[in-house]
């Protein structure tokens, strides 16, 4: 909080003194040239030239990004000026601008452009304490972590900097096979992910109430594999009602992870070559 205090007292200074607050001149203009591409690169593919209103989207990205401030036209080009930043900006504008791209599919063409901005405001906060970059970092991935990990953007992201292992392992498309005799890690798997934005569906052979009181894990998406009858229930020999269940699942807008923890009473009910369709 103190950090921040001064970035609000330091803003009107020259950069050169803004250098011992922020970190190392030399990260600040690494920064600053991480910016500048980034947003030239944004410009350059921001639809609309053909009608003529190319340049009146681009201002309105640039005030959705918090930028309007801290970017000026010299010589045809976009440069960002980090001695205009306001209070916070530092912390916020990467949040602002992962939100406009995450909006347009033609924005996923500059995604490589991003990844500097990103690592370079990590590198920033670092300087400062490694704490503070962690949680500024923490902070990004519970609001983004699902597109930053389907963009590829973590892998630009400095060896130090803690990922949790659902953004770095799990990859979309993938099937898992846990051999565990109690799914303890399975289910843990599935709480880190749901602090990240995914989505989940567990369909478990015990209560949804006994699975919550083991695992800690919200009732809401647990479906119940039994041959009792009830509203979040499917029957094991029910091989339509589960591939239809799983299948609309995945096809969601989210993200999302699904956890079956009841394979051997599929199998059982089913027999093997069956469940294996």
């Amino acid at each position: 909080t103190i950090f921040f205090l001064f970035v609000a007292y330091a803003v009107i200074l020259p950069i050169e003194r803004i250098v011992p607050v922020l970190g190392s001149k030399e990260s600040l203009q690494d920064l600053t040239d991480s910016y500048s591409q980034f947003l030239n690169a944004f410009q350059a593919r921001t639809p609309g030239k053909e009608l003529g209103g190319s340049s009146f989207r681009f201002q309105e990205y640039i005030e959705a990004m918090g930028l309007r401030d801290v970017v000026v036209a010299e010589s045809g080009k976009l440069i960002f000026e980090p001695d205009k930043l306001a209070d916070e900006s530092l912390r916020e504008i990467p949040d602002n601008i992962l939100r406009v791209l995450k909006e347009h599919i033609w924005a996923m063409e500059i995604i490589d452009d991003f990844m500097p901005v990103l690592a370079g405001t990590y590198e920033i906060f670092r300087l400062q304490s490694k704490e503070t970059a962690d949680e500024w970092f923490e902070q990004m991935l519970k609001r983004h972590g699902t597109f930053l990990a389907e963009q590829g953007i973590l892998a630009a992201m400095p060896k130090q900097v803690k990922i949790s292992r659902v953004l770095k392992k799990l990859q979309s498309g993938r099937t898992y096979l846990f051999q565990e005799e109690k799914p303890a890690e399975a289910y843990q798997l599935v709480k880190e992910a749901l602090r990240y934005g995914f989505s989940s569906l567990c369909i478990s052979k015990l209560h949804p109430g006994k699975v919550k009181e083991r695992y800690d894990v919200g009732k809401d998406s647990i479906l119940w594999l039994t041959f009792e009858k009830g509203e979040k229930t499917i029957s094991p020999k029910d091989m339509d009602k589960l591939n239809r269940t799983v299948s609309e699942f995945v096809e969601g807008t989210r993200p999302g992870i699904v956890l079956l923890d009841c394979l051997d009473q599929i199998k059982f009910a089913n027999g093997f070559q069956k469940s294996l369709a």
